[in-house]
């Protein structure tokens, strides 16, 4: 009887390259994840920070307006015309999705 293959998950990458920093060694993080060497070698990430390290990405709210409360506007020059809320937005975003 086979055995389905597993898929390696973020989650995955992530234990490896925590188990890596710790122990040292493919087998090692091999042993520790129960993922092979050369799969935990695939996955390794050069210049890896430990999770303790990296900063949390925070998470932007967004709420979108009932559609009884959308105008059509006057000129559609104004319409594409960001607010400077908007400009902030889409900054805010642009630093959570830079890495």
């Amino acid at each position: 009887m086979k055995t389905k293959r597993r898929l390696v998950q973020p989650s995955d990458i992530i234990a490896m390259n925590e188990a890596y920093l710790k122990i040292g060694t493919y087998a090692g993080a091999a042993r520790a994840t129960g993922w092979s060497a050369s799969t935990v070698k695939r996955y390794i990430i050069p210049n890896y920070k430990p999770q303790a390290e990296q900063e949390p990405i925070e998470k932007i709210k967004f709420v979108i307006p009932p559609a009884d409360t959308l105008k059509y506007p006057d000129s559609w020059s104004d319409f594409l015309t960001l607010s400077e809320e908007e400009i902030k937005g889409i900054k805010e975003l642009q630093k959570t999705i830079s890495i």
